[in-house]
Parts: structure tokens; sequence; C-alpha cells
């Protein structure tokens, strides 16, 4: 072999050698969270509803590639679940409907403590459809998920537009009640947000090692008003509530389990 052949074989046997040990490795894709994005029909405010879930999905995106959409007039029941299956983040905007209300008691929670759908996809945004306690135990999250349900009427311990603000004792029932009906489906936390932003939550669940109770508190719009108390339709869980006056403005709550940090959400995706 001329000496040309022989460096010529010399660099070919290294250049190769790379990819060599990289297939040997068992190198595997590193695991990425799954977030999904709802926004329900709200009517004439379902363009504004999309503008604040654009804005959320901007953050989202920098810390994983999968990151879905689902909106109005296309976020059906059928679509959200199917969508939602291993999600580790879910964000739902859009109405809420929860109990204590002034409208007729549902024992079952069927149409309360969810989220307010398209009652049918491609039929405009305002069909509405409350798929509620039941609805909702069907998801089928990442262990250890997070929920953040972001302008809400009730999931904060608010009431409607309009209506007199809630004494504690209806507010904490409205709060407790939301977050029953996801703690019970295994979600680690919910956090509910009925005016503020949400983009500080995304990130330091995705940057962070905290307590979720921190994650929480880490909200810009924070009023230092936090009460506990203990959930009542969740063993276990504690419910939180950070109204903007000292009795009044329920506006931001917490429900979930002890314990749980940013770091638990994180590996709830690597399993």
């Amino acid at each position: 072999m001329s000496l040309a052949a022989t460096f010529l074989a010399m660099f070919v046997a290294v250049a190769a050698a790379p990819a060599l040990v990289s297939a040997e490795s068992g190198d595997e894709p590193i695991a990425e969270a799954k977030v999904v994005i709802i926004v329900g029909p709200v009517e004439s405010s379902t363009k504004s509803y999309k503008r604040r879930a654009n804005e959320a999905y901007a953050e989202a995106i920098k810390y994983t590639s999968d990151v879905t959409k689902v909106y109005s007039p296309n976020a059906s029941w059928k679509i959200v679940k199917a969508a939602t299956a291993g999600a580790s983040l879910v964000i739902y905007l859009g109405h809420g409907n929860g109990w204590p209300s002034p409208y007729v008691n549902d024992p079952n929670y069927t149409t309360k403590d969810g989220f307010g759908l398209n009652a049918k996809k491609g039929h405009g945004n305002r069909n509405v459809k409350y798929r509620g306690e039941p609805y909702m135990s069907e998801l089928d999250l990442a262990p250890d998920a997070v929920i953040i349900l972001n302008h809400l009427c009730y999931a904060s311990g608010n009431s409607e537009p309009g209506r007199a603000d809630p004494k504690r004792r209806v507010a904490r029932k409205r709060v407790d009640n939301y977050g029953a009906a996801f703690l019970n489906a295994g979600v680690a936390a919910v956090i509910a947000e009925a005016h503020g932003g949400i983009t500080t939550y995304i990130r330091d669940l995705f940057t962070t090692d905290l307590p979720l109770e921190d994650v929480w508190r880490g909200a810009w719009n924070v009023h230092g008003n936090e009460l506990s108390f203990p959930s009542v339709r969740t063993e276990g869980a504690m419910a939180y509530t950070d109204t903007d006056k000292a009795t009044s403005g329920y506006y931001r709550s917490l429900v979930l389990q002890p314990g749980k940090t940013a770091a638990d959400f994180r590996a709830g995706f690597s399993l």
C-alpha cells in the first residue's frame, strides 16, 4: 500500500470512530415535558384569551418543543382529552363553573370544577359546554403534573363579574372544590390565577427546584395576604389563597399535596 493510501485509511478510521462510539453508547433522546394550552369559548373575549395563551406558549416553548395549543372553536372534550394524554403541564383559559354558586346545585359536580369547552368543534366561540369533575378524573396526565387555571371565575374563590365578593368560607369551598377535581385525578398542584399572567409559574417550574408553594409565591402579583387551610375534599392536601386586600379579592389560589417541588414536576416527565 502506498504512503498516501495508508494515511487515507487512517483518516477514514478516525473519522468513523465517533459515530461508532455514539452508536454503541446507547444514548437516548432527552425526555421533554408535554405542555398543553387550552382556550375555551369565551364569546367576544376569546381573542384576548388567545392572546394571553400565546404569551404562555412563548414562555413554555423556551423549555420544551412539545407544546400543543387547543383553542376554541376546536376545543371539544374529545380533542382536549386526547391532546392532554401524558401532559406534565396543562394550562386552561376560559369560563369557570364552580361551587358554591348562584346556580342549581349539581351534587355530582358533573358541570362544576372543570373546563368550559366547545360543545362541538368548529361551531364558533359561544357554544360552551362545561365538563366537570367526572371528566377531569379521566385525564391521563404525567406523574406530578401541574394544572394552571387562568382567568376563570370560581377557581380561585372569586365570583363572576358584577356579583358580590364571596365570604371567606364560600371562597374556600370554591378553591377546595376546584382543586379536588384535579388532585383526585393524581396531579401535584392546581394553581388558579384569575387576573394576572402566568409566565413566572412556567419559568420556575422548568428552571428551579423550589417547593411548589414557593413557585406560587414567586408570582409578580403577590399581595402578601396569604392564608392556608387543609383541604376538606382531598385527604392530606393543603389550599392557599392570597387576596388582593385583607378580606376580599379572591383572585389567586393554590391547592396541592405538600412536599412537591418543581424538581418533582420535571422528574414526572422523565419517567
